[in-house]
């Protein structure tokens, strides 16, 4: 075994650049939101292919304001896979909507498709009905990209157009991530969906430390989140100081404190530009930790064949944006998951859980849900362990983690 050394599970890629820009807004003299979040806003739109882009203070909000502006009204369900944060099914909740948890692929974890039509075509199947519930009419779908990799998004369209379904994409982890359609056409994160909601968390492939950003290809609707992100206010108060500007500013509807500061903004406008070098690195973390990990008895990795295929194959992995990277604890590992991450933290290896299913938490529990209801994720879970991951992880990092997990897992 080598040397111990200490792993972070994350480290950010910060470097001269990035405190260049925090510079420059701090020199500006205007720290909240103005210069540096509307290049951003405008950077981050044309990286990813999309007319809009809103920044507000982190992806919750993000999340909460294009479920807002979807037209999901009060008392509807919202499809949301049971695999994800909390931030997911909350921010349905803070617009007096129902998340209706689902069931997830098995091995990629997001959205099971096949669940969610038949649940579509009969509301009975899910297990709150069961139960005796009445479920909510369905107005929407939120498909979660977990880790990176990208739901089918042509298929959930189709669903949403066959029950009238409204779609908001949660991409918190899939920035420039795609998908291939029909014809090998790259869907990217927005495009066949109202609004996609993405998270600038300090882990995330681009980072503002908190922050987020809601895209969309609707001028009408952007306006209304410019209006939403700042107390319903219709002018910023960077437009309020613009030369020959009226003082006057007016309350158009309820509003929030969504807005992102400008000292923020600043540090992500670097990792846009660069954004291609650092997916590259990303990549590459990934493919080594795959050929250094191969073989261990009940190690699944989320680039091995099994997941390639439930992925829909080789074409599909390389649009995987690779935010986090998963691995999953079989029967015949030697260890469990606990015990696993608990020798991995005794070797200096700092691992995490994303996450545990929201219908095994007491809230989802006190609205009906039990153990039992998604076997496929609560299955998943049971193994369920994410690896230190980020653009700046050395080969020596990766090489010691692996070797680490053949300590633990090799019998």
């Amino acid at each position: 075994m080598a040397a111990k050394m200490e792993v972070p599970f994350f480290r950010a890629e910060l470097g001269q650049a990035e405190k260049d820009e925090v510079l420059k807004v701090i020199d500006s003299g205007w720290l909240t939101s103005g210069r540096a979040c509307q290049e951003l806003e405008r950077a981050a739109a044309a990286y990813l292919g999309r007319a809009h882009g809103v920044a507000v203070n982190n992806g919750t909000a993000a999340l909460h304001l294009a479920l807002l502006t979807s037209g999901v009204q009060p008392g509807q369900g919202v499809l949301v896979p049971t695999h994800t944060f909390a931030a997911t099914a909350e921010a349905v909740i803070y617009i007096g909507a129902v998340p209706i948890l689902c069931e997830v692929d098995p091995v990629t974890l997001n959205l099971d498709l096949d669940y969610a039509a038949r649940l579509l075509a009969d509301p009975s199947n899910h297990p709150l009905a069961r139960r005796g519930q009445k479920l909510p009419l369905i107005a929407a779908i939120l498909p979660v990209h977990y880790a990176g990799l990208m739901v089918d998004m042509e298929r959930v369209a189709a669903l949403a157009a066959e029950h009238n379904l409204q779609v908001v994409e949660d991409a918190a982890h899939t920035f420039g991530a795609y998908r291939l359609g029909a014809g090998g056409r790259r869907i990217g994160v927005g495009d066949l969906s109202g609004a996609a909601a993405l998270s600038f968390y300090a882990t995330k492939n681009v980072t503002t430390g908190e922050g987020g950003m809601v895209l969309t290809d609707d001028a009408k609707r952007a306006e209304r989140l410019l209006v939403l992100r700042l107390h319903g206010l219709d002018k910023s108060a960077y437009r309020r100081f613009e030369r020959g500007a009226s003082w006057r500013v007016d309350i158009l509807e309820l509003g929030y404190k969504y807005n992102l500061a400008d000292i923020n903004a600043a540090l992500a406008l670097p990792q846009v530009a660069r954004a291609d070098a650092l997916w590259q690195r990303r990549r590459e973390a990934a493919a080594a930790y795959s050929g250094q990990l191969a073989g261990i008895p009940g190690l699944g990795l989320p680039n091995d064949a099994l997941a390639t295929a439930a992925a829909g194959g080789p074409g599909q992995m390389a649009g995987h944006s690779w935010c986090l990277y998963p691995v999953r604890l079989g029967p015949l590992a030697k260890v469990g998951r606990d015990q696993c991450l608990t020798e991995l933290a005794q070797r200096g290896v700092a691992s995490l859980v994303h996450w545990q299913p929201l219908h095994l938490h007491p809230f989802y529990a006190a609205r009906g849900y039990r153990p039992g209801d998604f076997p496929a994720a609560e299955q998943a879970f049971a193994g369920l362990m994410s690896l230190p991951f980020f653009a700046g992880l050395r080969p020596a990092e990766i090489e010691y983690v692996a070797a680490c997990m053949r300590e633990v897992l090799a019998p």
